[in-house]
């Protein structure tokens, strides 16, 4: 039901990609084949308004749900998550009806214990991998995650993780296979709902050499930047 490529052209306006996946192109790659993860695994969301409006209909027939259903929809307070969730927002009440979207926008920290104690109905957030390898970002969906806020819990989902890690992890092919496995069991379970990936975007002194950008993180290093004369 969200257009993607709308939020990200149109709303957004910041050279964000639309999600391909949880894992977009251009992330990781593969050291023995050199093929990239993202461009492997292919388009793995969707947007269909007729689907969505059908499936609303279902569950409020399933759960006898009489007048207006309210969703809490939690995230932090930056630019780019209020727009999103306000898109959201607005999105849902145009496509389904007798749904309210209730927008909850906290502090970081106070967002952080709110999704851990799984105060939401709906939770929206931004996440960078802690190291080069499309398992920092699908551990964190393990059924045993202490940042599973959602508690999306599958056991061959886990099972492909656990095999990655363990009779895999020296097979470079079957490990990476594993993944993608992993990554299509998610997408296909709606264990989460990838929007976009962001672009870091910044202004650079030419002069500036030394600087190390950080491209999963959004951070810079500077321990040996220098000013060229």
């Amino acid at each position: 039901m969200l257009d993607r490529k709308s939020l990200t052209k149109n709303i957004l306006q910041d050279d964000s990609n639309a999600a391909t996946g949880l894992i977009n192109k251009d992330v990781f790659t593969n050291t023995k084949t050199n093929k990239d993860f993202g461009t492997q695994a292919g388009t793995l969301t969707s947007t269909n308004v007729k689907d969505a409006q059908a499936a609303w209909k279902q569950a409020r027939k399933e759960l006898n749900l009489k007048g207006t259903t309210k969703i809490k929809l939690l995230t932090f307070d930056s630019g780019t998550q209020r727009t999103t969730a306000q898109y959201i927002q607005g999105q849902v009440h145009k496509y389904l009806p007798k749904l309210k979207i209730e927008l909850t926008i906290l502090p970081v920290s106070n967002f952080i214990k709110d999704a851990t104690a799984g105060k939401f109905g709906i939770y929206l957030v931004s996440w960078g991998a802690d190291y080069p390898d499309p398992s920092s970002l699908l551990s964190l969906f393990a059924s045993d995650s202490g940042n599973n806020w959602g508690s999306y819990k599958s056991k061959q989902y886990d099972a492909l993780l656990d095999k990655a890690n363990g009779a895999d992890a020296t097979k470079t092919t079957a490990r990476w296979n594993d993944l993608e496995d992993a990554q299509k069991i998610l997408l296909k379970d709606n264990g989460i709902s990838p929007l976009f990936a962001s672009k870091l975007t910044y202004l650079k002194n030419p002069k500036l050499k030394g600087m190390v950008t950080n491209t999963l993180e959004g951070g810079f290093y500077y321990a040996n930047a220098y000013l060229e004369k």
